[in-house]
């Protein structure tokens, strides 16, 4: 599996590479200034890519965060249980 992973890792920058070389020309990137910014069509592509993933990267990474929070109070509560079951009734003394 990770050779096939690596395949087709290695085809997709065969192929990035390839498009960056036959569309390297100027763009004019006009943001929030009258002044206009030129840079070739892949850096744009690429910081678009970037900027778009980033919301992408936090929204798992939140995500993630919760499950870990669920599954570690799940697992305090799960010792608990479990360390209650060993000695159900801890403030009886057994009578000698």
């Amino acid at each position: 599996m990770r050779t096939l992973r690596l395949a087709i890792a290695f085809l997709a920058g065969i192929a990035l590479t390839t498009f960056a070389a036959l569309n390297w020309t100027d763009v004019t990137v006009r943001l929030w200034t009258t002044t206009p910014i030129t840079l070739p069509l892949p850096l744009v592509i690429a910081a678009a890519v970037i900027l778009g993933a980033i919301p992408v990267w936090v929204w798992g990474s939140l995500g993630h965060w919760t499950l870990n929070r669920r599954l570690d109070r799940t697992q305090r509560a799960l010792d608990v249980a479990h360390a209650a079951s060993r000695n159900p009734n801890p403030a009886v003394q057994p009578e000698a």
